[in-house]
């Protein structure tokens, strides 16, 4: 009896895992089959052959079951890329989403969640999977900040935004190909640009409504005020 518990546990975790990809794959693909109205949770359990009882365990209801599933299809659960260097960690983290958009699945997930989002659970799933996304993309930015690759205040929230928003216009709007050279410099452009940024000096902005020469006086007094 001693030698069989050990095998059932891991059978079991193995069952498991299984099932949990059974399910995931099966709501993905009815998502891009029908849209998040008319995704059913029936449906989705005889796709992926289990009951609903087993979906409703762990997803009680349909956002966290449609979001798990895109963030697996994604690859948002995969771990992130940590080889030392920004540029070479963006890359890597922006081809698995130009991967992922440039399947079937990922087209028609990209363009059926935005034409959903009048529907306030898909608003809320939207803003839910950006917010993720955006967290774990930051932890590769915030990484290259404490190794000094970027400076402390870079704008780890732009620069993301940068570099993913065009990918998602590009492909998801225009349909236009997406090259991992194309990739590349993209990457490099935002990490060379924020490298670069606080050498940058800053100027300030003109006073609006005042002419040259009213400016021009202004500037003229400015020795006397001060003395």
């Amino acid at each position: 009896m001693k030698g069989t518990r050990p095998t059932t546990g891991k059978r079991t975790g193995g069952r498991s895992a299984r099932v949990l990809k059974q399910v995931l794959d099966a709501a993905i693909k009815v998502l891009a089959q029908r849209g998040y109205a008319a995704l059913r949770i029936e449906e989705v359990a005889e796709l992926a052959g289990v009951s609903k009882t087993t979906i409703y365990r762990r997803w009680p209801t349909k956002p966290p079951l449609v979001a798990a599933a895109i963030r697996s299809a994604a690859g948002q659960e995969e771990a992130l890329p940590d080889t030392g260097d920004v540029e070479k960690d963006l890359y890597l983290l922006v081809r698995r989403s130009a991967r992922f958009i440039s399947t079937p699945t990922g087209r028609a997930i990209g363009t059926i969640i935005p034409a959903e989002r009048g529907d306030p659970e898909v608003e809320e799933l939207t803003r839910s999977l950006r917010a993720s996304g955006t967290a774990r993309r930051m932890e590769v930015l915030n990484r290259a900040i404490r190794r000094g690759e970027l400076p402390s205040d870079a704008p780890v929230s732009l620069m993301l935004e940068a570099i993913f928003s065009p990918l998602m216009q590009r492909k998801i709007r225009f349909e236009e190909p997406l090259s991992d050279q194309s990739l590349r410099v993209l990457v490099r452009l935002v990490v060379n640009g924020a490298k670069a940024g606080m050498k940058i000096p800053r100027v300030e902005p003109k006073m609006a409504g005042k002419s040259a020469g009213s400016s021009g006086a202004s500037r003229r007094r400015l020795p006397t005020r001060a003395l």
